[in-house]
């Protein structure tokens, strides 16, 4: 049961990591920004990146930024959980 439990999230972490990267990628493309495609995107990554944002905010002190870091945050610790959970899985 655990296994099961702990392979699904394994691949919800890498459909996510897959999302963002996507994401990433067509924010690139300006025409992309008003695709309803797109706009679908947002709505599945965004509660996962604004909360990054936020913390890189308030780390930073509320300074603008050239860069959004929030992409590059959550990829880095969904590969941190994934590889949690191979670790326990290679126990079990």
């Amino acid at each position: 049961m655990l296994k099961t439990v702990l392979t699904v999230t394994y691949y919800l972490l890498y459909a996510i990591s897959f999302l963002v990267f996507i994401r990433a990628i067509a924010s690139f493309f300006g025409s992309a920004r008003f695709s309803k495609y797109y706009e679908i995107l947002v709505r599945l990554t965004e509660p996962f990146l604004s909360p990054l944002r936020n913390l890189i905010s308030w780390l930073t002190k509320g300074r603008p930024m050239m860069f959004d870091f929030s992409f590059i945050a959550l990829y880095i610790i969904i590969m941190i959980l994934q590889r949690i959970i191979m670790t326990i899985q290679a126990g079990l």
